[in-house]
């Protein structure tokens, strides 16, 4: 894991051991993969099964067919999806 994501993780570990039953309006995954193509995902229509267990959870699930980046790099991205904040409000611009 890079110098980011490590933080990251425990915060997020600790926040969802934080709430209650009653607090939890639903769960959520959020799967991030930098530089994976649609167009080579089995749940996106590719011939060959490259993807079979996302398959799965599509099933039950949301699936976007278009999605948009507050920034052209990963770092950023990633801050401004975790915080709903663009880059020239949280200041990530590099690792």
């Amino acid at each position: 894991m890079g110098p980011l994501r490590l933080p990251v993780v425990i915060i997020l570990a600790l926040a969802a051991c934080s709430a209650t039953e009653q607090e939890r309006p639903g769960d959520v995954l959020l799967i991030s993969v930098d530089t994976l193509r649609p167009d080579h995902m089995s749940a996106h229509g590719y011939g060959r099964p490259t993807t079979p267990q996302l398959e799965r959870w599509f099933e039950a699930g949301a699936r976007f067919s278009r999605a948009y980046s507050t920034a052209a790099s990963t770092p950023p991205g990633v801050v401004s999806i975790l915080t709903g904040l663009l880059p020239q409000d949280h200041g990530v611009r590099t690792f």
